[in-house]
């Protein structure tokens, strides 16, 4: 993120030291340059300033510029250091190597390798200064830090945000592959295995790519959430917002989609009400799972869960410890159940997110059923899809139809075929979009219709996505194979 270096030129010569300065201006490099016309002068200054490259003759009166590259190092052991000179002799060469010059430029300079030359170190300071601010912040937000990270830290400000996965993503080989491009003006800090740290210099910046992030893995298996911390412009601030984006990471267990949580919305603080509403909640619905009023204990479930959804300040035993107790009251208390009680428990503990649990109390809450209904009713539902697949199939329609709530029609569906209602439509629609290309004539736009969409594109979308070719393509292969065989 550094954008202007600083070079001290340092020969006896004023005129080649003023021909640097021209170099540098007519090229409109981001260098800042100081000048020195002796070794001794160039350590004074060196002494006061911080520099990124000093450039410097050879043979002077006093100490030679090998002598002050070695003494210059000490000073500042990162500093970039070239020699120029009219001496094209090996000896000079291997000596300069022995005290870690950088890059050696002969007299008269050639403004292409002198070019070649500056740009390649600016790149590598620009580097070295981006892995020493990440490894300083790294350092300073997961341990004690040195007084060099504290005091490098206090010179920057900028805006945070974090990425946390709910299942290792960062220790995968391909992680920056799934990630969109990182630009330039934005700092990636690997955390560990489930998080990413994110430091930019613009508020404009952040934003954009925290929706990039977003999108991008909206395609991914694995949820992730994505805290927005704001803007910090000291080491305090920097920890104050780390600490209050590390709390948000429980929200992960509520996850059913990749999220943005702003912490400045995050206003609302869990109060003993709130407990004992949920207790009360999860009271009400194993009474209603005693009595066989499925339907009254999922619809209530489903209200508790998706409010537990957008409040991710509940600690995620307390949610578990309600669910439990429905276990309890389900299972503990009916003698022909019991048995399943600890197993019911052990699962409740080992759920890693919000729909893991609620499915886990769905199996509970249903455990009492005493015939094979839902699996006619699943039947059932299928059967509807099958027949009526053209037309506007909804899932709360269907659960309306076999007499189940959507929400427990929703996870028993998926339970039963494996995918969710809309996938399993979608495929469906889609063979049967095949069968139709296969043995008619009939234009992709009719086909769309028969098969339940409205919208020619959207149907061709969505063909592609399954197929990996257009409607028409697959038509021409399907009518080619056929003529060869």
């Amino acid at each position: 993120m550094k954008q202007t270096f600083r070079l001290l030129v340092v020969d006896d010569k004023e005129l080649d030291r003023n021909g640097i300065c021209y170099l540098i201006e007519q090229n409109q490099l981001p260098i800042l340059v100081t000048t020195a016309g002796s070794a001794d002068e160039a350590l004074q200054i060196l002494c006061q300033s911080k520099y990124d490259i000093l450039l410097s003759d050879i043979k002077m009166p006093g100490k030679s510029g090998l002598e002050l590259i070695k003494d210059a190092r000490k000073i500042q052991p990162a500093l970039k250091c070239v020699v120029f000179s009219s001496f094209d002799n090996f000896q000079y060469a291997q000596s300069a190597i022995d005290v870690g010059v950088t890059k050696y430029l002969l007299k008269p300079i050639k403004v292409d390798l002198f070019l070649d030359c500056f740009h390649s170190l600016m790149n590598e300071v620009s580097e070295e200064s981006v892995e020493n601010e990440i490894r300083y912040i790294y350092d300073f937000i997961s341990a004690i830090p040195s007084a060099q990270a504290s005091q490098t830290i206090e010179m920057i400000s900028g805006y945070l945000f974090l990425l946390d996965f709910v299942h290792p993503f960062f220790s995968k080989p391909d992680f920056v592959s799934i990630l969109p491009p990182l630009p330039t003006d934005i700092m990636q800090i690997p955390l560990n295995e489930f998080q990413c740290l994110f430091f930019a210099a613009q508020e404009e910046a952040a934003q954009k790519y925290i929706l990039e992030l977003k999108e991008k893995l909206s395609d991914t298996d694995n949820f992730c959430l994505i805290t927005y911390g704001g803007h910090f412009t000291d080491s305090k601030e920097l920890r104050s917002l780390y600490d209050e984006m590390e709390q948000c990471s429980t929200a992960k267990f509520y996850l059913v989609e990749n999220e943005i949580v702003y912490l400045d919305d995050q206003t609302h603080h869990l109060t003993e009400s709130d407990i004992q509403l949920i207790w009360e909640n999860c009271e009400k619905i194993a009474k209603y799972a005693v009595r066989h009023e499925f339907n009254s204990a999922d619809d209530l479930l489903d209200q508790l869960f998706s409010k537990q959804q957008l409040n991710h300040n509940l600690p995620i035993a307390i949610l578990k410890s309600a669910c439990a107790n429905i276990a309890r009251i389900c299972l503990w208390k009916n003698d022909e159940h019991r048995g399943q009680f600890i197993p019911f428990l052990l699962a409740i503990d080992k759920n890693n997110n919000v729909e893991e649990l609620k499915n886990t109390v769905y199996e509970i809450i249903h455990t009492s059923s005493v015939d094979n209904s839902e699996t006619l009713a699943i039947q059932k539902a299928l059967d509807i899809i099958h027949q009526k697949y053209m037309e506007d199939i909804s899932l709360d329609s269907l659960a309306t139809e076999v007499f189940l709530s959507s929400c427990y029609f929703s996870y028993l569906f998926k339970k039963t075929t494996g995918v969710n209602f809309l996938k399993y439509l979608t495929n469906y629609r889609v063979e049967r979009a095949k069968d139709l290309l296969r043995s008619t004539q009939l234009r992709i736009g009719e086909i769309c219709e028969q098969v339940g969409y409205s919208n020619r594109s959207y149907f061709c979308q969505i063909f592609r996505n399954h197929c990996g070719m257009s409607p028409m393509q697959y038509r021409e292969m399907k009518q080619y194979h056929e003529k060869t065989t």
